[in-house]
């Protein structure tokens, strides 16, 4: 009798190691898959160490970055592919904030059922909040000049417009030279990851502090 109920214990202590482990990989899975799915050593989704799926666009529907055949194009016009480098971001995935390195399950088409799988086989498309004709604009007023410009919708929290500048062509990332100052930080995204005096944006809190402290200014 004893050797029965040791036996009915230990099939019971292996049942619930079983369960707690299926229970543990659901959750991994859940909070992971998309990171596994889309790791580089998936062969459908990655050609030659590139993301070759998947496509990202400005808010009016303007692509931006999409994949033909595995290989990663780009916008035509080559301004713009500058003034829209750093939100977009690089092949070769040296830009860490651009959608190309952040959004890659979105990219690949990720959902828990299908996994990488879609009936198009192009992947998914990363929608930007940006406007690239905004973008372009910034970054033709910058003219070469190292620096940001960054235009957010107050009542939404959407961003409209992001630049950094120095930039280069993703279509020709050979052009880089890292012993230029014209190319110092290029990798770098001025408007996320970079810090700035105040200046003129400080006026702001100062006229603020005006309006509410000195009787009759406005």
């Amino acid at each position: 009798m004893r050797r029965v109920k040791h036996r009915a214990v230990s099939v019971l202590v292996i049942a619930a190691a079983l369960a707690a482990g299926l229970g543990l990989y659901l959750v991994k899975f859940a909070v992971s898959g998309g990171a596994w799915a889309s790791s580089k050593v998936n062969a459908a989704v990655y050609s030659s160490g590139a993301l070759a799926l998947g496509a990202v666009t400005d808010r009016n529907g303007v692509v931006l970055a999409e994949a033909r055949d595995g290989v990663r194009i780009f916008a035509e016009d080559k301004t713009l592919r500058k003034a829209t480098l750093h939100a977009v971001g690089d092949v070769a995935g040296n830009i860490g904030t651009g959608a190309l390195k952040t959004q890659i399950p979105a990219l690949v088409g990720y959902n828990p059922v299908f996994g990488t799988y879609s009936l198009s086989g192009s992947g998914g498309t990363v929608r930007l909040s940006i406007d690239s004709e905004l973008n372009l604009a910034a970054y033709s007023a910058l003219d070469g000049r190292h620096g940001a410009v960054v235009v957010i919708d107050c009542a939404t929290g959407e961003l409209l417009c992001s630049v950094s500048s120095p930039a280069f062509d993703p279509n020709n990332p050979s052009e880089v030279d890292p012993d230029s100052p014209k190319y110092d930080g290029v990798y770098l995204n001025r408007a996320l990851s970079s810090a700035f005096t105040p200046g003129s944006v400080f006026k702001l809190v100062t006229a603020a502090a005006a309006l509410e402290n000195i009787p009759d200014i406005e």
